[in-house]
Formats: structure tokens, sequence, C-alpha cells
């Protein structure tokens, strides 16, 4: 018995292919853009930044001190160098499972 394997072509997304901001409206008051996080605990995950409203979606970058109580701050930390290296200017954060945060009350 002969199996045949299928051949795949993978094509990158635009995000991948320039993994920087991705916006996702022209008009500057509804911009939407996506950001990798691309840190060691959220190598794979995706930031959702509105820069007209200084709000960042964090995803699961944090998760509550509840649920991690002794990594909470590692990834606070974590998320800290993300928005500092991506030049975000954040007043609202909001982690998947989290209400929305003041940025100071936890940036680092």
């Amino acid at each position: 018995m002969r199996h045949h394997v299928a051949k795949r072509r993978v094509v990158a997304s635009a995000l991948a292919r320039h993994p920087a901001a991705y916006d996702l409206a022209n008009d500057r008051e509804d911009r939407v853009e996506l950001r990798p996080a691309r840190g060691q605990q959220s190598s794979s995950m995706l930031l959702v930044y509105l820069p007209a409203q200084r709000l960042l979606y964090a995803s699961d970058v944090v998760l509550p001190d509840t649920f991690e109580p002794v990594f909470a701050a590692g990834y606070w930390a974590e998320l800290g160098r993300v928005v500092r290296r991506e030049g975000l200017s954040v007043e609202r954060v909001f982690p998947e499972h989290l209400p929305a945060t003041a940025w100071g009350d936890r940036a680092r």
C-alpha cells in the first residue's frame, strides 16, 4: 500500500513578514494596531493597541495574582518591556483575565 503525502505550502501573513505594528484601520481616530509580544512567556501572543485611546489589550501576557502568585510580577515586568520596546503610550491596560487597570498602577 502506498501513502501519498499532500504537499503543503505555508504562506506567512503580513504581520509575520513585518513583525512591527499591523494597522487594521487607516483612520487615525479608529486606528487599531496588532503588536507581537515576542516575550519569553509570550512569544506567540498578539497585543491590540488603540493609540488614540492609549488602551492596550494584553491578551494572556499577564495573569491574575491568584492564578500565578509566584510569577505574576514577572509577567507584568515582561509586559512593561514590550510596551517600552514598542514605544507605546499606554494609559490603561486590560489583560484577558483582569479588569482594565491604569497603566501607571502596573508599569514597571
